[in-house]
């Protein structure tokens, strides 16, 4: 049976592992994302705008600025609900709320108004789910087609 101090050191150790296991195992299970656009009144991307989440009910917040593409997004986001709202020198503030589910994946597109940041403006309107396949283009000397792939939100381009 060997020596039971060391016998319980090894049980407790292995009951440690298990349950960190199961809580990162769980979490890579039940987060989800939000993503989106921010554009002018024209239509025009807005690279460089503020983009803040806040859980409403922990107050939990993150901040995240658009890219040159004008496009944003929060990866691994617990369910519930949030306040988005997006800032930028020279526009009104608009804010939106939106529910988010356990693997979900949100798109939630922001069109900002000319005006004073002091100035907020509420976007009310359905957040829309996005499809979890990808897809990748291949490119071949009669052009590009456009085939399927499996896996989570990945793109994959092929010249």
């Amino acid at each position: 049976m060997g020596n039971p101090r060391r016998n319980i050191e090894h049980f407790a150790a292995a009951f440690v592992f298990v349950i960190i296991t199961a809580v990162f195992a769980r979490a890579q299970f039940t987060l989800s994302s939000i993503t989106g656009r921010v554009t002018d009144p024209s239509g025009s991307i807005v690279p460089g705008a503020q983009v803040k989440i806040q859980n409403i009910t922990t107050t939990a917040t993150r901040v995240v600025q658009t890219n040159v593409s004008g496009l944003y997004t929060f990866p691994s986001l617990p369910p519930g609900s949030y306040e988005i709202s997006v800032s930028l020198q020279g526009f009104k503030e608009v804010t939106s709320e939106v529910k988010l589910g356990i693997i979900q994946t949100l798109s939630q597109d922001f069109k900002l108004r000319v005006g004073s940041m002091s100035q907020k403006a509420r976007v009310e309107g359905a957040t829309s789910a996005v499809s979890l396949q990808a897809e990748s283009h291949i490119r071949s000397e009669r052009g590009f087609t456009t085939t399927p792939v499996t896996g989570l939100g990945m793109r994959v381009d092929v010249n």
